[in-house]
């Protein structure tokens, strides 16, 4: 089952159970959608509750669906839309983690109570997107301009308690009571009238705001192309009408989910992953043994690579265009090495062998020979290509980290 339907009194409660962090994929929102229908068309159903299975609400969507747009199923935009019109109130009981989508589902129901422990964030621009499903529109509204730019911008996780203070939930409980509690509450506000997120007056973004969010967007390391098209998002929703907001949310997130730079952040996230997975090498797997390394950029970051090694004991190679440039490494390498000496980190003997560890070269086919070339030249795509074009006349073979 991908969501369980319980019966508590008046109460209906629906269980995202899709291990291991409920992720919402096209089979959990059509059985959500279906389920909602359900029970919102019984007069026997006073409220409804949305809960998540085991130790997560819901990690948000399912990222391998963003290769398929427009996604299979139904959108995420339709089962948001449908929780936050329903006619009976709708409550979020939240524990552990609650991100992206599983946020803005959060954020279309009427109230959310969380437990203690429970953390929330919007990490879409980690991932070179915006979040799709209304998270620039509804954010704004719930906990002000200040700290919806802060968490949207950042990826941050807020925990529990601070999200009760900038008004992202309505209560706090202790640990394994979010269900019960929200099941309370559900009742409670099925006997009062209660509030849609969309309904709510969005907060103004001052000049002073704008100009500090945007002089941080400048910064090195802050500004990428989905950091900008969120902040936008965000400006846009405080003036535009709910569901125009919506709408050009949405369409900036299908354009960026389908960009270079999003297909690349979204491998190095499942790359990441697999990579954790290295001591699950199925029995006969060959290991590769490093016994030299290439490094290719004899720069501040190429020195560090090489000296890293030869602090591990193993010869590097490292290759630049000019001799110049190879004699510039090699001094930036006796000098690290010297002053580890001069503070009496590393005993003579050590600095000589260290420095003896590291060549120097400008000749590729030096590289023939070691069993993994590292690339670390300026982030120039034109020159990297042009390494790329002489590793492949004579590392064909070796493995490459870029």
């Amino acid at each position: 089952m991908t969501v369980n339907l319980e019966m508590r009194g008046g109460v209906a409660v629906l269980t995202l159970d899709h291990p291991p962090v409920n992720a919402v994929n096209a089979a959990v929102k059509r059985a959500l959608l279906d389920h909602l229908d359900a029970v919102l068309g019984d007069d026997a159903v006073s409220a409804v509750v949305i809960a998540g299975a085991g130790k997560h609400f819901s990690a948000g969507a399912d990222i391998r669906e963003f290769s398929s747009q427009p996604p299979s199923g139904p959108g995420f935009t339709e089962l948001i839309d449908r929780i936050e019109r329903a006619a009976r109130p709708v409550v979020a009981a939240i524990q552990g983690t609650a991100a992206g989508g599983g946020l803005e589902i959060a954020m279309s129901c009427h109230a959310r109570v969380a437990e203690e422990g429970a953390e929330f964030s919007l990490p879409e621009v980690s991932l070179g997107i915006v979040p799709g499903a209304g998270g620039t529109v509804r954010l704004p509204r719930l906990v002000g301009v200040e700290a919806a730019l802060d968490m949207i911008l950042s990826g941050r996780r807020v925990g529990a308690e601070e999200a009760a203070r900038i008004g992202l939930v309505d209560e706090v409980v202790p640990r394994h009571a979010g269900r019960d509690r929200a099941v309370a509450y559900a009742a409670r506000l099925a006997r009062t009238p209660f509030r849609r997120t969309r309904d709510l007056a969005p907060p103004a973004l001052s000049p002073e705001q704008r100009g500090r969010f945007e002089a941080d967007l400048r910064k090195p390391g802050r500004s990428s192309r989905a950091a900008r098209a969120a902040f936008e998002c965000v400006a846009e929703s405080l003036t535009l009408p709910f569901d125009e907001a919506i709408r050009r949310e949405r369409a900036v997130f299908s354009e960026l989910v389908a960009s270079p730079e999003s297909r690349a952040l979204r491998h190095v996230f499942f790359a990441e992953r697999e990579a954790q997975k290295a001591g699950e090498l199925k029995k006969g797997t060959t290991m590769r043994a490093i016994r030299s390394v290439g490094v290719i950029g004899f720069g501040t970051m190429g020195s560090g690579i090489s000296m890293a090694f030869a602090n591990a004991g193993i010869p590097a190679t490292a290759i630049d265009e000019t001799p110049e440039a190879v004699d510039r490494g090699l001094a930036r390498v006796r000098s690290t090495c010297e002053e580890a000496l001069g503070k009496g980190r590393i005993s003579a003997e050590e600095c000589a062998s260290r420095i003896a560890l590291v060549r120097g070269s400008t000749d590729y086919r030096d590289l023939e020979a070691v069993d993994l070339v590292i690339e670390a030249v300026f982030e120039e795509m034109d020159l990297k290509h042009k390494v790329f074009a002489k590793l492949d006349e004579v590392c064909s073979d070796k493995a490459i980290l870029a």
